[in-house]
């Protein structure tokens, strides 16, 4: 009965197993007693106690512990870069992408406004009266002024006889009274060498000594006859008809002298110029200074001025025909005269004429070219002009000036969308546009240095 029961212990529990065996591992399970399943408990519990005893040593050593603690990290860490290093290399090219990006389009960010300025037209053509000294709202010129001279040699070709009288500069002297002493017209005058010379048709009055100093006075005279015998150097003279009227003390105490060699004496024949051979010299003469001059004025003439047409004139002096050794020598002086409107003096003029409710700052002319003057009145008299009537011809316009820092200022930083808002505030800008780099920017650079500013005309 023992046995059996024991049987049936045994079996119950070799069935019990067999299931849980056949459930988990589906292995073919072995048989145990009741004594042996009791000491497989106890062993089993031994075995359990002594691993936790030895974990516990294991972690009280706390070096051993980090160390594998941070070998296995490292494990990790490394085994999940070699797992995921396809997608890792994808991300950074990714990253490398974006930023090379970004770093082009920092260095590259630019604006560029390109700005069409408001304008007027002016087209009229009228006379106008300009001032030498103009009030505020007139116009005013100026006069250019200059002046050269040329000479020419020409050899006589006539042969004439020629009488001529020599005359020279003396200085008389009152050493006779404290009254003044009239010599009358044609007095002679003796030098030392015996040659007469006489004064002119006029006669002279020589001042009183004082002081003990003689009276005096310089005159000139002529000599009684004609030839080269008479062109005397520095000499004393006498009056011959003070001491022939037996006036002794007249004669010692009125005397002259000279201080310059006497000239002009001739008497034989010579070659001189004809009138052929003046005119065709003093011709000549005046198409080169003519010539010389317009060059000249062409030159001092700068890009600020506007030279009125047909205001330009040149005058001639009378020629100079001076004997020289070798035949004659021809000298000419001319003198260019013009009339010129300086451009600032003009554009404030026709600011205050054509727009006088604008402040002059703010606009200017775009140009002068298709701006002349012309002068149609008769010869002008330049030693008295204070005014001169013109025609004056106006095509050009005006154009609104820009200030380019106040537009950068004005539009840094805003939204594309927003700058039509701001630029309808600038009355002088009549048309913009707007040019970001790179395309992709929305706003206008936030930098003055990276904004530029376009004037189209």
């Amino acid at each position: 009965m023992a046995n059996s029961n024991k049987r049936k212990i045994s079996d119950g529990i070799r069935s019990s197993v067999k299931i849980k065996k056949i459930k988990k591992t589906k292995k073919k399970t072995l048989s145990f007693s009741v004594p042996e399943i009791e000491t497989m408990r106890i062993e089993k519990k031994r075995r359990f106690v002594k691993n936790r005893n030895v974990s516990r040593r294991v972690s009280e050593e706390k070096p051993i512990f980090t160390k594998k603690l941070k070998i296995t990290r490292k494990r990790n860490f490394l085994s999940f870069f070699s797992r995921n290093r396809n997608f890792i290399k994808w991300i950074f090219f990714v990253l490398m992408f974006f930023a090379i990006i970004a770093y082009i389009s920092e260095r590259n960010e630019k604006t560029t406004i390109i700005i069409t300025p408001r304008d007027e037209n002016i087209s009229e053509t009228k006379k106008i009266t300009a001032l030498l000294h103009p009030k505020f709202n007139e116009l005013g010129f100026g006069v250019i002024s200059l002046a050269d001279v040329r000479t020419k040699t020409v050899d006589p070709k006539e042969r004439v006889e020629l009488l001529e009288k020599a005359s020279g500069t003396i200085t008389v002297f009152n050493n006779y009274s404290t009254e003044p002493q009239k010599l009358s017209p044609f007095t002679r005058f003796k030098s030392v060498s015996g040659k007469v010379f006489k004064l002119d048709e006029n006669g002279i009055i020589i001042p009183g000594k004082s002081s003990g100093k003689p009276g005096k006075i310089e005159v000139k005279i002529y000599a009684e006859k004609t030839g080269s015998d008479y062109n005397i150097d520095v000499t004393d003279f006498t009056i011959p008809g003070f001491k022939e009227s037996g006036l002794t003390e007249k004669y010692n105490n009125i005397y002259a002298l000279s201080l310059k060699k006497f000239s002009g004496g001739e008497n034989g024949h010579h070659f001189v110029l004809n009138d052929k051979q003046k005119k065709d010299s003093q011709n000549i003469l005046e198409s080169d200074l003519k010539e010389i001059l317009i060059k000249k004025l062409e030159r001092e003439k700068t890009d600020k001025v506007l030279i009125i047409d047909n205001s330009v004139q040149i005058i001639f002096k009378e020629p100079v025909f001076d004997k020289i050794s070798d035949g004659y020598l021809v000298q000419q002086d001319a003198q260019i005269f013009a009339v010129f409107i300086e451009k600032k003096q003009l554009e404030r003029y026709l600011k205050k004429t054509y727009l006088p409710d604008v402040n002059e700052e703010y606009i200017t002319i775009s140009d002068f070219e298709n701006i002349s003057f012309n002068y149609a009145g008769d010869e002008i008299d330049f030693d008295n002009l204070k005014s001169i009537k013109i025609d004056a011809n106006f095509n050009t316009q005006f154009i609104w000036n820009i200030d380019n820092e106040l537009v950068r200022e004005s539009l840094l930083g805003l939204r594309k969308k927003d700058v039509p808002v701001i630029l309808r505030e600038l009355d002088e800008i009549q048309l913009a546009n707007i040019d970001i780099n790179p395309f992709w920017q929305k706003h206008i650079s936030d930098r003055l240095d990276r904004i530029k500013i376009n004037i189209e005309k």
